[in-house]
């Protein structure tokens, strides 16, 4: 319970919470196959707002994004008294890296809640008694999670008990379960590279670009798996990582691998370019404030130079990601090559945007000089049980991979 039992009649408003609480605790449960259509329904229903109201579209199957990683994987739901789905929450374990150790990490993602009133107000403590339960079977403490800036209802909800959990006030000894820890861990920005000129890559001198073939596994693993290592939350790439989305990512190719090496042969950085549309796409519900003249903006120089406009209300933005984007030492030479390569590899391929998380005074944000660049800014928190929660993390470009978020 995440309240203590038998509050007195003294405090009517808290025995109903309680007592919705502990109802929708019964009521949550693991999803399976069957709950497809109504996850899709609940994802529709519930948009991202801000000046760019969005929906996340998961259609035909939401479960696809989840099959494509590897590691273990629950989503929890909640069944609404019509029948429908008041709220869910995915949780995510795989092998990672942290404080330079191999170790279970987590990812908290897909929480959505509808609009019943009495559901929204349970289910963050419900999620709450949801992720002590993975901590325990799962034995993986340490979690992600990114919460766009402009949604405060959502970083109040979650992160509002952070300050006060685990306390050691009297209410340590009753039955209360508090919520977990969210620290925030870093801010970042989805950089989006707006497709709107068309030219050819510029030379850098000293570094080649080109794309991967077979040969160039090895020297692309080795790159990864050593950066990783070092990374908070880091991937596995030295077990097997890279060749597994190969094999199981669609349209995650070698071909759409872009590889930049120096004068002596030397690999200095790579990333893959990766259409998410088959499992995750973004469709537009309203253009609103700056983003409305934004849109009137880029289709009158669409219009002119012959790419792609922006998608009119009720049709989905066409876009791909950097995945396991890594520069040696952050270099933005590397990093301008790699992306000016990219543009004129794509430009004509009918794509709004590719989109890759940039931080706080990250070196790579010069890389991106001479495009429009659209930032969306969010907070990436790292969780853990209040019981054990952490507030010490190390510094560094955490192993958060954008495209699965």
């Amino acid at each position: 319970m995440l309240y203590e039992d038998g509050v007195t009649s003294e405090h009517p408003a808290k025995q109903r919470k309680t007592d919705l609480v502990a109802t929708a605790i019964a009521r949550a449960r693991i999803a399976t196959v069957d709950d497809n259509a109504a996850i899709l329904e609940l994802m529709a229903d519930v948009p991202m707002q801000g000046n760019l109201a969005l929906a996340t579209q998961r259609d035909p199957d939401f479960f696809a994004l989840y099959d494509l990683q590897r590691g273990r994987n629950v989503l929890w739901v909640d069944d609404a008294a019509d029948g429908r789905l008041a709220g869910m929450g995915g949780i995510l374990v795989r092998d990672g890296f942290l404080d330079d150790v191999a170790m279970p990490v987590g990812y908290l993602g897909d929480l959505r809640t509808r609009g019943f009133v009495r559901e929204r107000l349970a289910f963050p403590q419900v999620y709450a008694h949801l992720f002590h339960r993975a901590v325990e079977q799962t034995g993986c403490e340490h979690y992600l999670t990114a919460i766009l800036a402009d949604n405060a209802a959502a970083a109040k909800a979650l992160t509002s008990s952070s300050s006060s959990a685990g306390s050691s006030s009297s209410s340590s000894s009753s039955k209360r379960r508090p919520q977990p820890h969210y620290h925030p861990l870093t801010s970042f920005d989805m950089a989006n590279v707006h497709f709107l000129r068309k030219h050819t890559a510029r030379p850098t001198p000293g570094l080649t670009v080109r794309r991967a073939v077979v040969d160039d596994l090895p020297a692309i693993t080795a790159l990864l798996a050593a950066d990783h290592e070092k990374r908070p939350f880091g991937w596995r790439f030295d077990d097997g990582e890279f060749e597994h989305r190969l094999a199981h990512w669609p349209g995650f190719t070698l071909h759409e691998t872009f590889l930049v090496h120096d004068d002596t042969g030397v690999l200095r950085g790579v990333c893959t370019c990766w259409d998410t549309s088959a499992v995750k796409r973004y469709r537009v519900l309203r253009y609103g404030g700056q983003m409305l003249w934004v849109k009137r903006g880029l289709s009158l120089l669409s219009s002119l130079t012959g790419t792609a406009p922006l998608p009119d209300v009720g049709h989905d933005f066409r876009y791909f990601y950097l995945t396991n984007l890594s520069i040696v030492d952050d270099d933005p030479r590397v990093f301008q090559a790699l992306v000016d390569a990219v543009y004129a590899a794509h430009v004509d391929d009918g794509f709004h945007f590719f989109a890759f998380p940039l931080y706080p005074d990250d070196p790579l944000a010069a890389g991106t000089r001479g495009y429009f660049v659209r930032r969306v800014p969010f907070q990436l928190h790292a969780v853990t049980s209040s019981s054990r929660r952490r507030t010490d993390w190390p510094a560094g470009r955490p192993g958060f991979e954008m495209a699965l978020a």
